[in-house]
């Protein structure tokens, strides 16, 4: 595995969640850095607004996430926890 790939793996183990997958993360960052509200955010991923609200300020603090989500900002699967650590 490449040195970027490894980096992309630990960030998606850091941020790996069982009511989260990588397309709603990434969909969530996207919606935040165009500058749409959390509650349309939320409505669009039909969760509650609280639970993205609390999704959202967890993702942001991660350096490199939306890097590391591009690949899999279609995979509506469950985080893999073996393939992540």
């Amino acid at each position: 595995m490449s040195w970027s790939g490894m980096i992309s793996q630990r960030v998606l183990g850091a941020i790996a969640h069982p009511n989260w997958n990588p397309g709603d993360d990434y969909q969530l960052l996207t919606g935040c850095e165009n500058g749409v509200p959390l509650r349309r955010i939320a409505v669009g991923l039909m969760r509650d607004p609280r639970a993205v609200q609390q999704r959202w300020h967890r993702l942001r603090v991660v350096p490199g996430v939306k890097a590391a989500l591009e690949p899999h900002k279609a995979s509506h699967r469950p985080y893999d926890y073996g393939d992540m650590l």
